[in-house]
């Protein structure tokens, strides 16, 4: 109805369609609305042990949700299983929980200065962080009791590997990833001739010669898996 046309480059139609499952509130943010969550003092007496979730349900599918790791295991899956085959687990008391509110109430206190609830939440399980001690060499007068070069830790460096940051992405969800490229054309009426539109990574000449290079190569022996670029902006 815009006039816009997609042309792929491939052997194969594309693997989905990003656009898919883009939404309404997914092209905007708004500050989460904490009205509907009620202040602990006005919580019934047996409901406030649970806080801010409203229920026991609640309250256990959220400890899963954010104590079992970036990325998912069997063991988590089983956890999971676990918490809604409970015969006390009521699908009644998660339908109506507000998350949104909820993670928002517990973030804002998640700033911890105590050292070990900092290396906890930078080395997590399955996170790919490492810590790495930094020294400085600092030079000293050759009159002073110790001349020369001193090193001296200043502290820790946290990291990642490039390829570990990809990997937990492209595995925990990747609906919204441009696998592949492809020129976004435009015609204002059916006489006109096509134009290029340009503004996406994944619309743009370098993603495209990259694809088609990638596709021309040899593939990997014995693999028939498909073959994509990850397009990285810095």
């Amino acid at each position: 109805m815009f006039g816009l046309s997609r042309k792929h480059y491939g052997t194969e139609p594309p693997l989905h369609d990003p656009e898919d499952h883009v939404t309404l509130q997914g092209l905007y943010k708004t500050p989460p609305d904490t009205s509907t969550v009620p202040l602990v003092d006005q919580l019934p007496p047996g409901d406030k042990s649970f806080y801010p979730y409203p229920n026991h349900n609640s309250f256990s599918l959220g400890d899963w949700y954010w104590n079992q790791g970036i990325q998912k295991s069997q063991e988590g899956f089983r956890r999971l299983i676990d918490t809604v085959g409970d015969p006390d687990f009521k699908p009644d008391d998660i339908r109506s929980t507000n998350w949104a509110n909820i993670n928002s109430i517990l973030t804002k206190n998640a700033d911890d200065d105590d050292q070990r609830s900092s290396d906890h939440r930078w080395l997590g399980e399955d996170t790919g962080w490492k810590r790495t001690a930094i020294s400085i060499s600092v030079p000293f007068h050759h009159r002073m009791a110790i001349p020369g070069p001193q090193s001296f830790l200043t502290g820790d460096l946290y990291h990642r590997s490039i390829v570990s940051v990809i990997r937990e992405r492209v595995t925990n969800d990747d609906r919204h990833f441009h696998y592949e490229p492809y020129e976004l054309l435009w015609k204002c009426n059916d006489e006109a001739e096509e134009v290029r539109v340009h503004g996406e990574l994944y619309t743009s000449a370098a993603f495209l010669s990259e694809h088609k290079q990638l596709l021309e190569s040899p593939a990997e022996p014995g693999c028939d898996a498909p073959r994509a670029v990850v397009a990285l902006m810095f």
